[in-house]
């Protein structure tokens, strides 16, 4: 030991704070923060649709369940999923089931989904 510098000779005299210091540095280098989680939570609430028709709202429930109010007064049943990119509807009305895809993004607080079918003609939804 008489070889080493007087600080790492310091270091030595205390084990503990050198397994401290070495947990503290693994623990904040190797883990990266939770960003390949989506917060599609925040497609959860009610929303009106603006473009390119106008009136229908959408009311996105925390637990993937939802409705479709139109402006005729009718409305659908919907259960609800999104990842990252794509967020897919599931319309029931008792004897059929539709399903409709589309990835989406927000600009500003507008939600854009774009269908799978038509990405230049997105649906343009605003909070209700």
């Amino acid at each position: 030991m008489n070889h080493l510098p007087l600080p790492a000779k310091k270091l030595l005299r205390y084990p503990g704070l050198l397994l401290v210091m070495l947990l503290t540095v693994t623990t904040l280098t190797s883990c990266e923060p939770d960003d390949d989680n989506v917060f599609y939570y925040d497609i959860a609430g009610r929303w009106m649709e603006v473009a390119p028709y106008y009136g229908d709202i959408y009311d996105f429930n925390s637990d993937g369940t939802g409705y479709c109010y139109y402006e005729d007064g009718d409305y659908s049943y919907f259960e609800w999923e999104a990842d990252n990119y794509y967020l897919t509807l599931y319309f029931t009305n008792g004897y059929e089931e539709t399903v409709e895809y589309y990835s989406w993004s927000f600009q500003g607080n507008s939600l854009y989904l774009y269908p799978n079918y038509d990405t230049s003609n997105p649906l343009v939804l605003k909070p209700y």
